[in-house]
């Protein structure tokens, strides 16, 4: 994860001075913070780039990079080992993780706003395109659920499809064998919903087969 100004989520940085300015800070302080985050990504992003994928080289822990803008940085991304190209920012960079065997992620919370809130590409976007391959709540569990039910509304899915971006592809792309899907001898994690509207109201959970609500 690279939130270096001038790169990656922040390439332009006219987009994070106007994210900071929900702060309340003022232009000065903006300005400050802007120089002082540029001065320590510059010295510090490439050498902790390396001490990470050594810190983290094993099978069995599964790499992802973070806001991918570029080609080359998923072409970075799949040299390093990594397998999922979370959040890209641009349609350019997640079709080229599609290209390189690179899984996709992006943040429930952009379908549900209606595009990306630092002015990245929208997360509908990438499912018209077909190189969205799940969710995450990026801070904000509820966007699951929410994002299910828009984008089975408006993207044209199946609600079968739109589930599956938030359970067994998710599930899958981090080798959580055990769960994210109906099926014997998994670990049966249950939601039990409905929607009014366009807002999820969950009934019941299982965790384990256990009801937990």
């Amino acid at each position: 994860m690279d939130h270096t100004p001038g790169h990656r989520q922040w390439r332009n940085i006219d987009d994070l001075r106007q994210f900071m300015k929900k702060t309340g800070r003022s232009a000065a302080e903006i300005e400050q913070a802007i120089g002082e985050r540029t001065e320590r990504g510059r010295g510090s992003v490439a050498r902790n780039w390396q001490l990470t994928l050594e810190m983290f080289r094993d099978p069995h822990i599964v790499l992802a990079s973070h806001d991918d803008t570029t080609v080359e940085h998923v072409e970075e991304a799949a040299a390093s080992g990594c397998t999922i190209s979370e959040f890209p920012t641009t349609q350019e960079a997640a079709v080229k993780a599609k290209e390189l065997g690179l899984k996709t992620i992006g943040g429930a919370p952009n379908i549900v706003r209606g595009g990306s809130h630092t002015g990245g590409v929208a997360m509908s976007d990438l499912v018209a395109a077909g190189v969205l391959d799940g969710l995450s709540s990026d801070y904000v569990p509820a966007s699951l659920l929410q994002a299910v039910r828009l984008l089975a509304r408006d993207a044209g899915l199946a609600q079968h499809e739109a589930f599956a971006l938030v359970t067994s592809r998710v599930a899958d792309m981090v080798n959580l064998t055990d769960r994210g899907r109906l099926a014997p001898g998994k670990r049966a994690d249950l939601l039990r919903l409905r929607f009014i509207g366009d807002t999820p109201l969950v009934r019941r959970v299982w965790c384990g087969g256990a009801v937990v609500f």
